[in-house]
């Protein structure tokens, strides 16, 4: 039966695969612990859960659990009780998994005896994505959360934005990437880190010439400088001019405390297709037991930027929305911004059958190295109006200090864009 099992779809097995937690023991059949539990994408958009028995006469039955967030018992648990005579199971992904939403279906397996139970890790695995079209417009677009300098915080040398920036600068270009959505370059002139600069004006300084701002103001209430200015949009002048600009100031626990959006309407050189980018950074941290506080004020946000871009994409132009989510596999009690986006239409960038480091989906690493494999994406690139999954997605991944670019790695998608006639822009 197994090697049967292992014939049915090769290529989500390794998906699966690559994607098993580091350090996950050998299976033992005799102990009941882990049973080698695989994974597969069934023809009908279902998932095969497969596993070696447990040895003995005292096994009861067992659980097969599925959730969308790593500590399983979410809002969306799942769970299947199989007779022990059984080791294999059809189940359905999580709900607000689908093949467009890059996401995973978690699933632990649990054995039952008369006397001592077991379960086995967390594995996880993402549908078999849907496909872009063929032929026509795309865009290769990245996110970087690039990390505030931090200047006088007694950091390594090597952590400083001194040392970083040239790194920063060879990621973007080695991307080949036409527009790049930065987060977090707030680092503000008056530090003099780079002169009377601001950061995210040294950055683009540092890049090849036609690397520009699509909005180089500072951000502003009611005339007075205030939030963060680090959310930033940088495009390839070479290959897009800039239709119009603007900036959104979304919900927040103070004024200081903004995180403005920039938002830019694009158009290509070559084809004329137009389309809207955004650059966002979501309210950071995690709640404490018994809060939702900072959960909520995230769904907040992202109903505020699903607001904002239903005009955007009413046009029939393509909408882009990448930056720092702050919402995570791990984030309590769910991944609340990328669900929100993806049950309005949005479809991510990871939804890709050409995943370059497919095996370290984290996306944030704390300059701590090696960096593990795990599903752990916190930086995301999604798409409305975009016509299938992405035809590439990279994870711009480094395991050593001394080529440190941040604390987040760059990711960058090739998305399909929805081709004209469109509405007015407004």
């Amino acid at each position: 039966m197994r090697a049967r099992l292992l014939s049915l779809a090769a290529p989500a097995l390794l998906t699966a695969a690559l994607l098993a937690p580091a350090g996950t023991p050998a299976a033992s059949a005799a102990d009941g612990g882990y049973l080698n539990v695989q994974l597969s994408n069934t023809s009908d958009g279902r998932i095969l859960v497969d596993w070696d028995r447990a040895a003995g006469s005292n096994v009861t039955h067992y659980v097969v659990e599925t959730a969308t967030a790593r500590n399983m018992r979410t809002d969306l648990w799942r769970s299947a009780r199989v007779d022990p005579g059984t080791s294999e199971l059809v189940v359905d992904p999580s709900i607000a998994v689908t093949p467009a939403s890059g996401d995973y279906t978690f699933v632990k397996v649990r054995v039952y005896r008369s006397t001592v139970n077991g379960e086995t890790p967390t594995k996880w695995i993402m549908p078999t994505p849907v496909d872009p079209p063929a032929t026509g417009p795309r865009v290769n677009l990245a996110s970087f959360n690039v990390k505030i300098w931090r200047a006088r915080e007694g950091q390594e040398p090597w952590m400083s934005w001194t040392s970083r920036r040239d790194h920063i600068v060879s990621t973007i270009v080695g991307s080949r990437a036409g527009v790049i959505l930065v987060q977090e370059a707030s680092g503000a002139a008056k530090l003099r880190v780079a002169g009377k600069r601001w950061q995210f004006q040294d950055l683009v300084r540092r890049l090849p010439d036609r690397f520009r701002l699509t909005d180089g103001r500072l951000y502003t209430h009611r005339g007075e400088i205030t939030g963060s200015q680090g959310a930033r949009i940088i495009y390839d002048t070479a290959l897009y001019s800039r239709v119009s600009v603007g900036y959104l100031k979304m919900p927040a626990v103070s004024l200081r405390g903004t995180r403005w959006v920039p938002w830019a309407l694009l158009r290509s050189r070559t084809t004329g297709e137009e389309f809207y980018v955004l650059s966002t950074h979501f309210k950071s941290g995690s709640d404490k037991p018994g809060s939702t506080a900072v959960f909520d004020l995230r769904q907040r946000q992202a109903e505020f930027i699903l607001d904002r871009t239903a005009p955007m994409a009413a046009t029939g132009r393509s909408v882009f929305v990448g930056g720092d989510f702050n919402s995570t596999s791990n984030t309590r009690p769910y991944n609340g911004v990328h669900r929100a986006m993806v049950l309005a239409g949005f479809s991510d960038g990871f939804a890709s059958r050409t995943i370059t480091n497919g095996e370290y989906p984290t996306t944030t690493h704390g300059f701590s190295f090696p960096v593990r494999p795990g599903a752990y994406r916190r930086d995301y690139l999604m798409g409305r109006n975009t016509p299938g999954g992405s035809y590439s997605f990279v994870n711009h991944v480094n395991q050593s200090e001394s080529t440190a670019a941040s604390d987040h790695f760059m990711q960058s998608a090739v998305m399909p864009v929805r081709p004209g006639p469109y509405g007015s822009a407004g």
